[in-house]
């Protein structure tokens, strides 16, 4: 069984939809959403999360806060809420964590890729939240049975998207000119179905145990 969290996100309902085409059994949570398929919980520093996880052999934890919108309390509250879920999982007996972190943990980018000898430069609460999380995550897991694995994605795309990216896609439908030309930064992007594709390999393979990946 799998626990997805943050059910009502972009990334969990692809996930959500391409583990029930390979019937793989799996359940999602949500703050707000309540059916047979998606649970509603609590997500707080003190949630009860044990009975949910009976019986769970992996998390993906998808479960976030606005980029730029939430307060300094707001991220400390995510983050100990986060904790507080890793915490009982290992405890339960959960034999794999993936946690989906962001690309921004290394900074606000550059022309070059990113590799293992590269050091993390978080620009902003958001970026530095998730590599504090990160890092307890790592700590967490030392010489138990439970396993990690990080995904550090940058902005992801494809049919239904939301945030930035959508309103680019609005903008470049409107065929206006638009002031780009004098623009030399580089993005990396990830399709979502590569994503989703990613995170079910992660979940079968055993070489993914107790890595972080960049994907692009």
């Amino acid at each position: 069984m799998i626990l997805i969290t943050g059910s009502s996100g972009y990334i969990a309902k692809n996930l959500s939809s391409e583990l029930s085409n390979l019937d793989i059994n799996h359940k999602l949570v949500s703050r707000t959403a309540s059916n047979n398929h998606n649970l509603k919980i609590s997500f707080k520093r003190d949630t009860n999360w044990l009975p949910l996880l009976k019986d769970v052999d992996a998390l993906v934890h998808l479960a976030g806060i606005a980029h730029k919108k939430s307060t300094l309390n707001k991220h400390k509250e995510y983050y100990e809420s986060t904790i507080n879920l890793f915490e009982q999982s290992i405890v339960s007996g959960v034999k794999k964590i993936i946690f989906v972190s962001t690309v921004g943990v290394m900074g606000d980018g550059r022309n070059e890729a990113y590799n293992i000898y590269d050091k993390p430069k978080p620009a902003d609460l958001y970026a530095k939240f998730k590599l504090k999380t990160e890092n307890i995550l790592v700590d967490m897991c030392l010489n138990k049975a439970t396993k990690y694995t990080i995904i550090r994605p940058p902005l992801v795309y494809g049919s239904g998207s939301p945030g930035n990216l959508r309103r680019m896609i609005f903008i470049l439908k409107l065929n206006i000119p638009l002031p780009f030309l004098g623009l030399s930064k580089k993005i990396s992007i990830v399709s979502i179905s590569n994503l989703v594709d990613f995170i079910i390999c992660c979940l079968k393979n055993k070489q993914s145990n107790n890595r972080r990946f960049y994907i692009s």
